[in-house]
Order: C-alpha cells, then structure tokens, then sequence
C-alpha cells in the first residue's frame, strides 16, 4: 500500500471532530511528498507540512482557501478543471502540471488525485497528493543542453565553427540521398588553401590560422546558409549545395574568387590569401555518392593548382 492509499484509509476515520483531524494531520505530515483535502467547493480543509513548504504559506493562510486565492488566475483555471473532472466521474486522475510558488518560482509536478466519499453523509472530498519533478527536469534540461553541446564539438571544427569532415559526411549522405529522390542535381566545391605553408613558415602558425579562419569567414559570407560548409582537412574546405543548375557552378566560384580579391585589397594583413577551387556536379537524380562527387572536386582542384604552380613559376 503506497502513501496515496495509506491516506486514503486515514481520511475514512475522518469526521468533524476536531481533534480527529489533528490526528490525520500529523499522520500525514510523514509523508514527504505534499497532500491535501479538499471539499466540493475546492477549498483545502487537510494539508500536510509538504504542502504548506511546496506553496511558501502557512497552514493558517491556506485552510478554507482555494487556489484562486494564491496562484495565477490562468494556473488556477487548470486546477479547478482538473479537479471538477475527479469530481464529475468519480475517477482517479494523475496530470502533469506547473505551479507558481509565493516566490515566483515555478514547479513542475505530477498530481494524483482521486474521490473519497463519505460514507454517512454522502459528502464527496478529494484527496490528492503532489510530486515535485522540478528538480529533475532542470537535471534532464542541463543533461540534455550538455549532450546538444558536446554532439555540437563532435560536429564542429574548433578553429573555424565549421562542419568537420564527419559530421559533412553525414550530413551529405542524407541529403544526397534526399536530393536523388527528388531529382535535384547536387554541387561539391572542393576549396584548398595556396601556400599555407609559406604562410606559416614565414609568418609563423597563429598568422596560418588567421588565414584559415579567414578563409571560412569568406565561405560563410559568399555562401548560402542552406548549404553546407565544412573544413575537412588542414587547408582543405567542402561547400556541398542543392538544387543548382550547371551555370551556377561557375558563377558560385568566381564569386568567392572576386571575395578573395577584395578582401586581399581592402586588408591590413601581413600575408595574402589564395585558394584554389575545383567543382563537380551531379545530373538531377543520379545515383552518385559523396565520395565520387569529392573524389572529382578534387581532381579538378588539383588542375587548377597546377595551373596557379606554373602562374607562379
């Protein structure tokens, strides 16, 4: 027998005596979790020190009252609702719900609520008890803000805020997929850094990842939010885009080129950005994976590579 049955028994004893109900009272101030009684008219005429701890009133300020006297009118609404339904059919009823203490604090609580009816009169009571889960949720609610954070870190690359290699990857895979289904034709620009080397070499590491930071800035900017930017190595960047047509292939790198350009011109930095850019498309609809669409990216970035080499010779 639970606690909420326990106090049921309890209140088949209770009468109009008043000492009787300091004896139920101090009963069912052992239980830990809150409890009361109330009449037809909602009023709480037994509660236990639970109760009065839960709402941040005495007793005194409580007994005779009902939940209009102390909570938000919309709050209380809820309450008597609920409680009219155990009321009407008879039936034991177990809800979520939320409270607003004397503080200003809110509670999130399960109440379990169910009819004792007096057997000489007649007169219906509801009895009804509280757990208190305000706690636990704010526990579930940081649990949960930790593993959307760490899955973030799992996803992204910690010197840009890009997507990293696997989290493209898997991204890519479902969208591909998507993408095949309805016919749309997928882009893959494979984007690689000229002479980082150099640039660290010369100007030292931080300078290199002041570039490489630079770069994914210019790939956000220049970029739609909808498609997905990825650093997947140490020079190495991924735009992957959806729904574009075979003439947007070359529009969408010569506008990062020109983005280079002018931000090379407008810049107060030591060194100079470079980057070379290679470009694979899909037909609407083709069976294709990922890994075809970066293996030619690639390639083609690499011809444009050699021809910068030998721009630079």
């Amino acid at each position: 027998m639970n606690d909420f049955e326990i106090f049921q028994t309890l209140l088949g004893n209770l009468d109009c005596h008043e000492s009787r109900i300091n004896f139920i009272t101090k009963i069912i101030n052992t239980i830990p979790d809150p409890v009361f009684v109330k009449d037809r008219e909602h009023r709480w005429l037994v509660l236990n020190d639970a109760l009065c701890e839960f709402i941040g009133m005495p007793r005194e300020a409580l007994i005779g009252k009902t939940d209009y006297d102390f909570f938000p009118k919309e709050e209380a609404d809820i309450f008597w609702q609920k409680d009219d339904e155990v009321f009407r059919t008879g039936q034991e009823n177990i809800n979520e719900e939320s409270i607003t203490d004397s503080n200003g604090v809110e509670h999130i609580f399960s109440t379990r609520k169910a009819i004792f009816l007096e057997q000489t009169t007649g007169q219906q009571f509801l009895v009804g008890t509280i757990r208190d889960f305000t706690e636990l949720r704010k526990t579930e609610e940081k649990l949960k803000a930790a593993v959307d954070e760490l899955q973030k870190i799992s996803n992204t690359d910690p010197l840009t805020g890009l997507s990293n290699r696997r989290h493209m990857l898997a991204v890519a895979e479902q969208e591909i997929k998507i993408a095949q289904r309805q016919h749309r034709a997928v882009l893959l620009l494979f984007i690689d850094i000229n002479g980082l080397k150099i640039i660290n070499d010369k100007y030292g590491h931080i300078e290199g990842d002041i570039a490489i930071r630079q770069v994914a800035n210019l790939l956000k900017d220049n970029f739609r939010d909808s498609d997905v930017i990825a650093r997947i190595g140490g020079d190495e960047f991924v735009v992957l885009a959806f729904d574009v047509k075979h003439e947007q292939i070359e529009q969408a790198t010569h506008r990062f080129y020109e983005a280079i350009d002018h931000f090379n011109a407008t810049s107060d930095a030591e060194h100079t950005l470079s980057v070379s850019v290679g470009s694979s498309c899909s037909e609407p609809g083709e069976d294709i994976s990922i890994y075809t669409l970066l293996d030619r990216a690639d390639n083609a970035m690499y011809r444009v590579k050699a021809q910068f080499k030998k721009h630079e010779v």
